[in-house]
């Protein structure tokens, strides 16, 4: 198997994630069972260390990566298929002392507001880790959500939310007197709307980051401890961390935390991740917008990835990974495109952290965050003399809820109540708890 830190880092560039993870977690068990006491136990398994579906069993969770990141989109007359270049496998960085200051200081080629390293590598479908940690790095905010949001209005199948101003499937009217639901509640607002949650939620993001959290990043933790471990300073760094058993088998002589990107993290504070920020917000608004229809009757095949199987462990690189896609029978249990909404949040927010540049905190908060933005955003406008079909509005399941008694309308009858309750239950659950479905 090999030690716990060629485990750990190797499962970047391991094209069978999550299943990568029964090999990783065999290294980290002693560790793990100091950990998790009480709710942890919950999320420190071989079920649920990168997987956010639920407790337990994940089986309906189907492949890792969202339908949404291996669909072709279409821009009208241009067809376009989702093979992303990549990061080089295998190439880590800020390892060393000098490393490691440049990238906490974001000197010259190391600041990544003013110059990411573009991909160069093999392209492809997303098929490891490093593949999601290369999409995440300096794309354009919401270009994760834009793209789902021409999928599903491409898709005939897929009907708006039936309670969404103007779409009104049950009247009497002829179709002659039919308003064509197109600038108010239909692909205009739509994609008026996912810009603009995503801003909304950056400003609230940044709020958080500076004037509440003003979390370091990883790197800046890794080089603490590096410190704390073989010089003679004290962060106060529990001795969880300290004596952690993977520790002492990773063959390093530095305990640096390695990142996927040259330039290291942003310079800016790590709680909430603006990716997972924008994410919730963006997820939210297009579970409000579509009905959530049972993946078999969108006309879509489901995909999973494929590779290139004569290829595979020869060190070639990855450039026989992600060559195709193929379609497979929906799981059981499957909950709707609203799970492959929730699937591609997960998957950018978690790609982050594959990245080195988050904690799983920052992306849990950091979604939960933008749920309250993007209810709050379309509160106000739907209430701006919106005409709707249903007395409050429609409707959307929070992130990882699939119960429909869990539905939070928009704008319900008391949005200021509605909001100072999406507070009280993000604040009163430990990220990563069992949610039910």
């Amino acid at each position: 198997m090999g030690d716990g830190r060629e485990s750990v880092e190797t499962v970047l560039d391991d094209p069978d994630t999550p299943d990568a993870l029964v090999r990783t977690i065999e290294s980290l068990q002693e560790d793990l069972a100091q950990a998790a006491e009480g709710p942890g136990e919950r999320w420190y398994d071989t079920q649920r260390l990168f997987v956010e579906a639920g407790d337990g069993a994940v089986d309906f969770w189907g492949p890792y990566v969202s339908q949404f990141l291996v669909h072709e989109v279409r821009l009208w007359s241009l067809p376009v298929d989702q093979r992303y270049l990549r990061y080089e496998a295998g190439r880590d960085y800020n390892f060393s002392s000098q490393d490691w200051l440049d990238t906490l200081e974001g000197d010259d080629e190391f600041a990544p507001e003013r110059g990411p390293k573009q991909p160069d590598g093999s392209r492809g479908y997303v098929a490891t880790p490093r593949h999601l940690a290369t999409i995440v790095n300096a794309e354009p905010p919401y270009q994760e959500y834009l793209i789902a949001a021409l999928q599903l209005l491409d898709n005939e199948d897929v009907p708006f939310d039936p309670d969404l101003e103007y779409v009104m499937t049950d009247d009497p009217l002829p179709d002659d007197e039919r308003v064509f639901n197109y600038t108010d509640g239909g692909p205009v607002r739509l994609v008026d709307m996912v810009a603009r949650a995503a801003r909304a939620a950056l400003l609230a993001g940044f709020h958080q980051k500076y004037e509440r959290h003003f979390r370091c990043r990883p790197e800046t933790y890794g080089g603490r401890l590096h410190a704390q471990l073989r010089g003679d300073a004290d962060f106060g760094i529990d001795e969880l961390l300290t004596d952690a058993a993977l520790l002492e088998a990773r063959s390093r002589e530095t305990d640096y935390l390695s990142t996927a990107y040259e330039e290291g993290s942003p310079v800016h504070p790590a709680c909430p991740s603006g990716h997972s920020v924008i994410a919730g917000a963006c997820g939210t608004v297009l579970k409000t917008w579509f009905k959530n229809v049972d993946w078999r009757e969108t006309g879509l095949d489901y995909r999973v990835v494929v590779h290139d199987r004569d290829e595979l462990g020869t060190g070639s690189g990855d450039a026989h990974l992600g060559t195709g896609v193929t379609g497979i029978e929906v799981p059981d249990d499957h909950n709707g495109i609203h799970q492959e909404i929730d699937k591609l949040v997960f998957n950018v927010g978690l790609a982050r952290m594959f990245a080195g540049v988050h904690c799983y905190s920052d992306h849990y908060w950091g979604v939960k965050l933008g749920e309250q933005v993007a209810f709050a955003l379309m509160a106000d406008v739907f209430n701006r003399g919106a005409e709707t079909t249903a007395e409050e509005g429609p409707g959307f399941m929070p992130y990882l809820r699939y119960d429909l008694d869990a539905t939070i309308r928009v704008p319900g009858a008391n949005p200021g109540s509605t909001l100072d309750e999406l507070r009280r239950t993000t604040a009163g659950r430990e990220p990563g708890a069992p949610w039910p479905h």
